[in-house]
């Protein structure tokens, strides 16, 4: 008999997934972008512990988005540049982005196809957000259009990962 896999509540997963960014920005608009960072590291690997006490196991994707939090993190603060944790979420889609781009290489199947060219998407609008950067700042390019359609794409594609295996 195999072991089954704990599934985390849809509500704590969701707590997870996002309250470390809700406390980056409640703490960048309170204490600044640098206090920001400190929270969001501690928050971030905080729920990974969390995760995995809860299911002994963690998906790739949190582990991923947390290395990239604690090393950009860690060059913000040592640093002392913020450019770094605002290249972060550029560099995330990035990266999700070419990974999915190379599964419509490979024979998969269609809804597998249509998610990674809307992550394509959402790649590339963060990659045009980078570009324009130069013109904005980043509180405002943070809430763009593009951006704003990212967000929509994420939240859009959650319910049809219900359906999925």
């Amino acid at each position: 008999m195999a072991a089954q896999k704990k599934q985390l509540n849809p509500l704590l997963k969701l707590v997870l997934d996002i309250g470390p960014l809700i406390l980056f920005f409640v703490a960048n608009s309170k204490f600044g972008i640098f206090a920001a960072t400190g929270a969001f590291m501690v928050a971030v690997l905080a729920a990974l512990a969390i995760s995995y006490v809860m299911t002994r196991h963690i998906a790739v994707m949190p582990v991923v988005t947390a290395v990239i939090v604690l090393i950009f993190g860690g060059l913000t603060l040592v640093l002392h540049d913020e450019l770094f944790i605002k290249l972060k979420p550029t560099i995330i889609y990035v990266l999700f982005g070419g990974t999915l781009v190379g599964g419509t290489s490979a024979r998969a199947s269609m809804n597998w196809r249509e998610r990674s060219a809307s992550w394509s998407y959402a790649c590339s609008t963060s990659v045009a957000g980078v570009v324009r950067r130069r013109r904005s700042t980043w509180a405002r390019q943070s809430v763009e259009p593009s951006s704003r359609r990212a967000v929509a794409f994420s939240l859009s594609s959650v319910s049809s990962m219900r359906c999925m295996p």
